[in-house]
């Protein structure tokens, strides 16, 4: 059966690895940028009106930061001391196009009738929740590979865990690999799996 690949987190350590391991040819808006379940939440209740807008510097000029509180370490030329050139508005447009077809990508993920393997580096909680208001939100079956230092006290639904304990080895594919083929694996049983029925709940925004 096929599945798309989505990756989310704190870092990009997620999007990281779905390039290394090749399961995926492009990006999505939450790949390269700094994030956290709030900013997450917000912005896909916003259908990501304030992606990527009104940015602000942070870390010294090194980094942007959006309404959100997403931050972007990746996207403008930058100086000999890594601080972003003053010039940067002059590439925001094209920036922002760039992200208009992240999202589009995203958008159709979503809507798609394939089952999703969520990619995710951060804490158990952090996870669990995203995932509970994912698939409610999308009405999707969607396993949850999530790279941690935490040993769980209960088993948690569709979420597989990979060991992982600092952020070198986040970023190592042979962390992550036992845990994606094991998600691979489930979701060739996904006619086992009940989908999550529509809420109409609204998630309060948080900032």
């Amino acid at each position: 059966m096929e599945y798309n690949i989505i990756t989310l987190g704190i870092n990009c350590a997620p999007a990281l690895i779905a390039r290394d391991l090749e399961l995926r040819k492009f990006s999505l808006p939450f790949d390269w940028v700094v994030t956290n379940n709030n900013q997450i939440i917000n912005c896909i209740e916003d259908d990501f009106e304030k992606f990527h807008k009104k940015l602000h510097f942070t870390l010294d000029n090194h980094w942007q930061m959006d309404e959100y509180g997403i931050q972007y370490p990746h996207e403008y030329p930058v100086n000999d001391d890594g601080t972003i050139i003053d010039n940067w508005q002059d590439y925001h447009a094209e920036v922002l196009i760039k992200y208009q077809r992240r999202i589009e990508r995203f958008r159709n993920i979503m809507n798609d009738s394939k089952p999703i393997i969520a990619l995710y580096f951060g804490t158990l909680k952090y996870a669990e929740i995203l995932k509970k208001y994912m698939e409610r939100k999308y009405n999707k079956i969607i396993v949850f590979v999530v790279a941690t230092n935490q040993i769980p006290v209960r088993n948690i639904d569709n979420i597989i865990i990979c060991n992982v304990y600092n952020n070198d080895q986040s970023r190592d594919k042979t962390y992550w690999i036992n845990g994606i083929n094991e998600a691979i694996s489930r979701i060739k049983n996904i006619s086992n799996m009940i989908p999550i029925k529509r809420t109409n709940k609204i998630f309060m925004k948080l900032f």
